[in-house]
């Protein structure tokens, strides 16, 4: 009689994860003060800024993702996803413990039996409501819920008929549940929450040249506004009281009839995209920079951040005595912007030539700007899955000074796009990536930072690591290269002809390494430098 060992099943945990899902703009939020979350892969990410150590839990609606919206003080997320039940295609709202319990579901509940668009959510200051701005059938809809009873409370139907043609984006007032403010193209409300109805107040304002696409409380009764074409606004009771613009050169234009105060930054650089003709079509992306999009309003102690163009980051300080604002300080994504702050990283872009290097430059915006609660920290979510922060605070940039003070990444850098390739050295603590970027990345798992990365100029189709991590195969477009690891980076020790080989292997022990070259499995000494032997397949491995 024999008996079967039956082995325990092994839990295997997640301890790192390296890079974020910026896909949405609104991937990115304060926890505490030294705390943030972001989603990367199916898994929320809790990161310490100062620490790096990482909680991590999963969160399956994040496979059919539509928006996330963080409450700060009350520790909880939303989540928003469509299609999570195969029968139908309905939309629901889950809600995540931040603190006691991290990760675990405190409420869940269905929106719509429907798929919908959800074009702006927020909470109240207090967390106990939330509002959500769906679009739909050239209408909008605003539904404000009681969540933690899965009760709505009140509805308002959004269209043609009450002035509006596209909104942007929905808040509660700072310190009132039942005021609310809604902006867009041509468009600037408040609403009021009245015996279980949402009341539009009356407003005298012309606003047809403004196309408002972000804003935020400034205090109980005004509020800061981005537009579309470079024009930050502050609002009184729905009026623009003052107009800033943030276009260096531009032309002034002729005033209209409403009162108001114009301060011109020419500091900032003009950006080459101009507005959308007002016979485009209505219902476009508005949460996406177009060139001149001031997005991204930040209130702090004494102004407010905001991002011009999706390219620079601005800090606008209140003047005394005046509802002016000045610019005291501008960032931008720094042009090497694959290096990291916090580990000896050796860069290489190859043999990129500088029309190349630009175009990299220019694909990478800002999506958002996140502050802490008591403003130690500033971090910006850019467009490529990198987190950058702001540096030097303290410091005015001075009237003399017309260069912009540059981002810091304040993890790694992450790959920007998919990984194809990935392997794990057996006698260090380092495994090798390589992606769509055109990157290959050496990281350390056990500190959690990355070791050496080198940018080329060609698709990187395999990798390979040696078992003692002293080397590497990559498989290029145009070759296979054989690299030996130094402290500085990678050095060459024999290029092959190989065009094109989507899958290379080193040897368990490392004396050789396997390239697949379309139907034939090249085998090659690492030691000798050369093939020696061949297997083929009747077709392509």
């Amino acid at each position: 009689m024999t008996t079967l060992n039956t082995a325990s099943p092994v839990q295997i945990q997640i301890q790192n994860i390296f890079g974020v899902r910026s896909q949405l703009d609104s991937s990115l939020f304060f926890c505490d003060e030294h705390t943030v979350i972001y989603p990367a892969g199916n898994q929320f990410v809790l990161a310490n800024v100062e620490t790096k150590i990482q909680r991590i839990f999963r969160c399956n609606e994040l496979d059919h993702i539509d928006w996330i919206l963080v409450h700060t003080n009350a520790a909880i997320v939303a989540v928003v996803a469509s299609g999570m039940n195969a029968d139908k295609q309905n939309t629901t709202i889950s809600f995540y413990d931040l603190h006691s319990n991290i990760g675990k579901r405190k409420r869940m509940f269905e929106l719509r039996d429907t798929a919908i668009t959800i074009t702006s959510m927020a909470f109240s200051h207090d967390a106990k409501h939330l509002v959500v701005l769906e679009c739909g059938n050239r209408e909008y809809t605003l539904s404000l819920w009681l969540w933690q009873k899965s009760r709505i409370v009140a509805t308002l139907k959004l269209g043609q008929a009450e002035g509006v043609t596209i909104l942007s984006q929905v808040l509660f007032h700072s310190h009132d549940n039942n005021l609310l403010s809604i902006v867009g193209k041509r468009y600037c409300r408040l609403i009021r929450h009245l015996d279980g109805n949402l009341r539009i107040q009356s407003s005298s304002a012309k606003l047809d040249q403004y196309d408002f696409i972000s804003h935020a409380w400034y205090d109980s009764s005004r509020f800061i506004a981005g537009t579309s074409n470079g024009y930050i606004c502050i609002l009184f009771n729905g009026d623009v009281q003052t107009e800033i613009d943030v276009i260096e050169a531009r032309e002034k234009q002729p005033l209209t009839t409403i009162p108001r105060t114009t301060s011109i930054n020419s500091s900032l650089v003009r950006t080459s995209t101009t507005r959308a003709p007002s016979n485009q079509q209505e219902h476009v992306d508005t949460s996406r920079s177009t060139g001149e999009d001031v997005t991204s309003i930040v209130i702090v102690n004494k102004g407010f951040f905001c991002l011009v163009g999706g390219r620079r980051l601005c800090l606008f300080t209140k003047i005394a005595d005046s509802w002016d604002f000045a610019k005291t300080r501008e960032y931008v994504i720094p042009a090497n912007d694959m290096s990291s702050g916090r580990s000896t990283v050796s860069f290489s872009s190859g043999s990129l030539d500088l029309n190349e290097k630009q175009q990299l430059q220019a694909n990478h915006l800002m999506w958002k700007v996140v502050v802490s609660p008591r403003e130690e920290h500033v971090l910006v979510l850019s467009s490529k899955q990198q987190i950058y922060s702001v540096s030097d605070m303290t410091k005015d940039q001075t009237a003399e000074s017309k260069d912009p003070f540059q981002l810091e990444l304040i993890f790694n850098s992450f790959h920007q796009l998919s990984i194809r390739g990935l392997d794990i050295a057996v006698q260090k603590p380092l495994f090798i990536s390589s992606g769509d970027d055109h990157t290959v990345r050496l990281w350390n798992y056990e500190t959690s930072v990355i070791e050496q990365m080198r940018l080329y100029n060609e698709p990187v189709y395999g990798i390979s690591i040696h078992p003692s991590g002293h080397q590497l195969v990559v498989a290029f477009a145009s070759k296979v290269s054989l690299l030996n690891v130094l402290i500085d980076g990678f050095a060459t020790v024999k290029e092959y002809p190989i065009h094109a080989a989507h899958e290379v292997k080193f040897s368990n022990g490392g004396q050789l390494f396997a390239v697949i070259d379309a139907n034939i499995i090249q085998i090659i000494s690492p030691v000798y430098l050369k093939v020696i032997h061949r297997m083929n397949h009747g077709q392509t491995v």
